[in-house]
């Protein structure tokens, strides 16, 4: 005796996400194919990463830049300050007159605020290069997932090389098939 029975239903994964890219670009390289095992943190596809290393060598080349303004405005600051420190000395020998050192402290003062904002800008390139670096990161795209680290499988695939992504467009889909509901 045999008790066979039929079932309709719908087998679904635990656990199920969409990798997408955060930026956008050309697909260069996608790494899996439906049915291939991935764990976590696993490279899946690469993004046409050129723009973005122009970007940081731009950033790195403005840093720079900033930099030998720094060194620049740090001379000049410097060249005040003596000229100050000469015309105060030359007052108090009442050699030179009050209208001199005004001029010399306003001289000084101006040369200590072009110091500060190319100071301010160096600051500010080199966040500039950190954001540039995190973009071009971007364009290495990995299958990440909190919690157990167990190995996933490649559930479909949407795209192919080649193709224009935009950001979160999806890519690929990632099963945790360990358990099934």
């Amino acid at each position: 005796i045999q008790d066979i029975r039929r079932f309709s239903g719908s087998i679904v994964p635990r656990q199920q996400f969409v990798v997408a890219p955060k930026v956008a670009g050309r697909l260069e390289t996608l790494l899996v194919n439906i049915g291939d095992t991935v764990a976590n943190g696993d490279l899946v596809a690469r993004l046409d990463d050129q723009e973005y290393r122009q970007q940081v060598e731009e950033a790195r080349a403005a840093l720079e830049v900033a930099r030998a303004i720094v060194s620049d405005t740090a001379g000049a600051r410097d060249l005040a300050q003596r000229d100050f420190d000469r015309v105060q000395a030359l007052v108090a020998e009442k050699v030179a007159s009050e209208a001199e050192l005004d001029q010399a402290r306003a001289h000084l003062l101006a040369a200590q605020a072009r110091h500060d904002v190319a100071l301010a800008q160096i600051r500010q390139n080199e966040a500039a290069l950190k954001a540039s670096e995190v973009r071009l990161s971007y364009t290495e795209i990995r299958a990440a997932w909190e919690g157990e680290n167990g190995v996933r499988v490649v559930g479909e695939r949407f795209v192919d090389e080649g193709a224009m992504l935009k950001a979160n467009e999806p890519i690929v889909s990632i099963l945790d098939i360990q358990t099934v509901l």
